[in-house]
C-alpha cells in the first residue's frame, strides 16, 4: 500500500541562494507514491523535484501564480531508484544530476534565488551544505532614482572588498565592503546627474587589488504602473521602470491607513502586459494582507502602493475601500 505523503523536511533558507550553488540530496523510496522537493517562495514553488517509482522518473517543473509549468524528466535505472543521489546546480536554469544522467531545466519562470523555504518527503535528506561552484555574484533589488541602488554581493571569500559603480569608464560610486562569510548587502545613494536608461557596470576589487566585473543594468528615473484591484484579502498590479527596459524589479510598499504591512516584488508573469511591450512579461505584483480587513460598516480603509524607498505612488493609489452603512427601513404608516 503506498503511503500517504506527507512533507518531512522543513528547511528555512535565511540568506539568499546564488548563482553556482551545488545542492546535493539523497532519495529512499519509502512506497509507492513519489518522493517531492519544493524550493518555495510564498505559495509558489519555484522548483519542484518529483521521484516516481512506478516510472523510474526523476522530474521537474514549477507552480507559479497556481499553474503548472512544463515538466522535464530524466528515466532513470531501476536499480538506482533506492539511495539515489541528485545534484542541483542553480541558475537562471537549472542543472540536475542523478545515476550518472544530466538534464538542464529551464529558463526557470520564477527566479529560484528567492526561495525562502524547502519542503520535502520523507524520502529526501540533504547530504551537506550548499557549496558554491560559481564565482563572484551580483543580486539587484532597486537601481532607480529616487530610491538608490541596493542589492546583494557575494562569492569572494570573506576578504574586505570595494564596490565600484562606473558609466563607461567613469567612475560614480564607490562603496568598501567589510570582510565576513556570505552574502553582503549594499546600498548607494542614487548618483547625481544620472540620466535615466544608462548602463551602469558593477566591479569589485579585492584586497590583492584584482577586478572582478558583477554584471550591468540599466538607471531608471522614471517609474510606471498602476494598482489594479484591491480588496480585503489583497491588492495587486503591475509596477516597472520606464526608462531602463530590463532593470531590475521594483520592490513596493504596502500600507493601508498609513500602517506598513509588508512589501511585494514586482516579478510576477504578465502575458497580457507583454502583448503591448516585452519588458513588462514579469512586472506583475500580489500582495496578501496578513489578515483579511477588518472594514467597520461606514467606514472605509486606504490602501497605499508605493515604490520602496521613494515617495512615488502607483496609479489609483491610494485605494479605497468602504463598507456601506446599515439603515433599517422604516414600517411603512397608512394614510388617512
Amino acid at each position: 500500500m503506498a503511503r500517504r505523503m506527507v512533507a518531512e523536511m522543513q528547511e528555512s533558507l535565511s540568506d539568499p541562494l546564488r548563482p553556482g550553488e551545488r545542492h546535493l540530496f539523497r532519495i529512499s523510496v519509502l512506497g509507492e507514491g513519489p518522493e517531492t522537493l519544493d524550493y518555495l517562495d510564498g505559495d509558489d514553488i519555484l522548483l519542484h523535484l518529483s521521484l516516481r517509482p512506478a516510472t523510474a522518473r526523476l522530474v521537474v517543473n514549477d507552480r507559479i501564480d497556481g499553474g503548472w509549468g512544463t515538466e522535464t524528466g530524466l528515466t532513470l535505472p531501476a536499480g538506482a531508484l533506492n539511495g539515489l543521489e541528485v545534484a542541483l546546480t542553480i541558475g537562471a536554469t537549472v542543472e540536475v544530476e542523478a545515476a550518472g544522467c544530466r538534464l538542464r531545466h529551464g529558463p526557470l519562470r520564477g527566479d529560484l534565488c528567492e526561495a525562502r523555504r524547502l519542503r520535502g518527503t520523507a524520502g529526501f535528506s540533504r547530504l551537506r551544505p550548499p557549496r558554491v561552484t560559481g564565482g563572484p555574484w551580483l543580486r539587484l533589488d532597486a537601481c532607480h532614482a529616487p530610491g538608490g541602488i541596493r542589492g546583494r554581493v557575494g562569492g569572494f571569500g570573506e576578504a574586505s572588498a570595494t564596490l565600484h559603480l562606473r558609466v563607461a569608464e567613469e567612475e560614480v560610486a564607490r562603496l568598501a565592503l567589510p570582510p565576513g562569510p556570505g552574502p553582503r548587502r549594499f546600498a548607494v545613494p542614487a548618483p547625481e546627474g544620472l540620466a535615466g536608461g544608462a548602463a551602469l557596470r558593477f566591479l569589485c576589487r579585492g584586497t590583492e587589488g584584482d577586478e572582478v566585473a558583477l554584471g550591468e543594468a540599466r538607471f531608471a528615473r522614471r517609474l510606471r504602473g498602476a494598482l489594479e484591484h484591491c480588496g480585503r484579502r489583497g491588492a495587486r498590479g503591475w509596477a516597472a521602470p520606464l526608462d531602463a527596459p530590463g532593470g531590475p524589479p521594483l520592490w513596493l510598499e504596502v500600507l493601508v491607513d498609513g500602517r506598513p504591512l509588508g512589501q511585494a516584488r514586482a516579478d510576477r508573469p504578465r502575458p497580457d502586459l507583454a502583448a503591448a511591450d516585452p519588458d513588462l512579461a514579469r512586472r506583475g505584483f500580489l500582495f496578501h494582507f496578513p489578515e483579511p480587513l477588518d472594514i467597520p460598516p461606514g467606514e472605509d480603509r486606504a490602501v497605499t502602493v508605493r515604490v520602496a524607498g521613494t515617495g512615488i505612488e502607483l496609479r489609483n493609489s491610494p485605494w479605497r475601500l468602504g463598507r456601506a452603512s446599515a439603515s433599517p427601513l422604516e414600517p411603512l404608516r397608512e394614510e388617512g
